[in-house]
């Protein structure tokens, strides 16, 4: 054979090799499939599939204590709003509250505190007149027997898990965290 026919021949080949190629490979992306190799799931419906979209789900965190407290972790993945409603009573009040998240969904111990960090943009409850912006806070103090609520601005942020924490307790006094999550 001379070479200019086996020349022809092979570039035959790699043409119809690369038009079943990428058949192959438009046909997997229509279906949704992966191609190439893993992928992250962005199906909405996948993020958050065991609260469907308008369940509230509250969360009582810690109630009744009058020592420093960190509570048990809280999945948030998914969700649109979270909202906590935070009570100082009883005797002399004087108690700080923090919200700690973390991002890693896959973490298996989600109660290592390491994995989280201080949420610093709790919008407080607080009057503003139209020309200002939302008061945005890293903790919520109370010093006086009352219940707040500040809620967690999730504009630009998603959290996998979120932790109450109560830092310095006054003496005689009871605290409380409870969430208020929309999925």
């Amino acid at each position: 054979m001379k070479p200019k026919k086996i020349i022809l021949i092979l570039a035959g080949i790699i043409l119809i090799g690369a038009t079943v190629a990428s058949a192959y490979f438009l046909y997997r992306l229509k279906e949704g499939s992966a191609v190439g190799g893993p992928t992250q799931n962005t199906d909405p419906s996948a993020i958050s599939a065991d609260y469907p979209s308008g369940t509230i789900k509250i969360v009582d965190l810690f109630s009744g204590t009058s020592t420093p407290a960190t509570s048990t972790p809280v999945r948030i993945f998914g969700a649109k709003k979270v909202t906590l409603a935070l009570t100082a009573d009883g005797g002399t009040v004087g108690g700080k509250f923090l919200v700690l998240v973390n991002r890693n969904a896959t973490t298996t111990n989600q109660a290592v505190d390491s994995a989280y960090r201080q949420f610093n943009k709790l919008i407080s409850d607080v009057s503003n007149t139209n020309a200002q912006q939302l008061t945005r806070l890293d903790s919520v103090n109370l010093n006086v027997a009352t219940t707040t609520i500040a809620s967690m601005d999730l504009q630009y942020d998603t959290f996998s898990h979120l932790k109450c924490a109560l830092y310095e307790t006054a003496d005689g006094g009871t605290y409380s965290c409870k969430a208020i999550i929309e999925y």
